[in-house]
């Protein structure tokens, strides 16, 4: 009696598997990259509030936003370098802005998160149109 015995897979098999792996990862890493992009949103979030109660450390300390003894720079990085902030301070009023950078520069559906000195959060998407899901 002559058997036969095989060890590993064949050819078809083999296609089969990268044929299936290849269509989950077609699904999961599109869906993935998104979950990243807004996860990076709180790097801006953050950044924006954080300034935004400095700011109004100022304004009870010394009356007025845009005091010199204030610490809040023109602008900066955000901590995680997600984001570039840039203040346009006044006596009284302030308007934060955090622009995407490096990596997050793909997140092209949340280009711009604002925030000013009447608690108004806003969002722009890439070509500078409002949007309302980045906050």
């Amino acid at each position: 009696m002559n058997r036969r015995h095989t060890n590993g897979f064949t050819l078809a098999e083999m296609m089969v598997v990268l044929v299936i792996v290849g269509i989950l990862a077609a699904i999961a890493l599109p869906s993935y990259q998104s979950s990243v992009r807004k996860s990076r949103r709180s790097d801006a979030r953050v950044a924006l509030t954080e300034t935004a109660q400095m700011l109004e450390r100022c304004q009870t300390q010394f009356g007025r936003y845009d005091d010199p003894a204030c610490p809040v720079t023109a602008s900066f990085v955000s901590t995680q370098g997600y984001y570039t902030i840039t203040a346009s301070v006044e006596p009284g009023s302030y308007t934060l802005r955090a622009d995407v950078r490096g990596v997050q520069a793909s997140d092209s559906a949340c280009a711009a998160l604002t925030l000013n000195s009447l608690g108004v959060r806003a969002a722009l998407d890439g070509s500078e149109a409002a949007t309302g899901t980045c906050w």
